[in-house]
């Protein structure tokens, strides 16, 4: 592999997550309405006692998304970051690229997570229920 594409790839992991973390909430919670016929509502609503679907829904965000992804993606994030930061010091091309995209990347980790924590529709609530 070039080092242009190694860079590509880290470049999007790292964006996709922060945006993939709320948007796996949510739509486990509308897999959930869907098959309820109402939107679901905490401490009501089960998350694993309403289907199969929605149970495996949930546990693919829990597993893969947040036991594996998060310490995956502070791995990625901060390596991309010190490898960019390393290529400008250096005057490699690209290097200043790299560090900005994991500098907002870690910018939209946190956004996402004040998002989840706003929890609007109380999507949080219930996907903890």
């Amino acid at each position: 592999m070039k080092s242009g594409t190694v860079e590509k790839w880290l470049r999007r992991c790292i964006l996709v997550y922060p945006v993939l973390l709320p948007a796996a909430l949510y739509v486990t919670w509308l897999i959930a309405g869907l098959s309820l016929g109402r939107w679901p509502r905490p401490s009501i609503d089960d998350p694993d006692s309403i289907n199969m679907v929605v149970s495996c829904a949930r546990s693919f965000v829990l597993f893969f998304l947040v036991m594996v992804g998060l310490p995956t993606y502070a791995v990625l994030a901060v390596f991309s970051l010190g490898w960019g930061l390393l290529r400008c010091i250096l005057k490699r091309p690209h290097g200043m690229r790299l560090a900005v995209c994991a500098f907002l990347s870690m910018v939209l980790l946190v956004v996402a997570i004040r998002f989840v924590y706003w929890d609007p529709l109380s999507v949080f609530n219930w996907f903890l229920d």
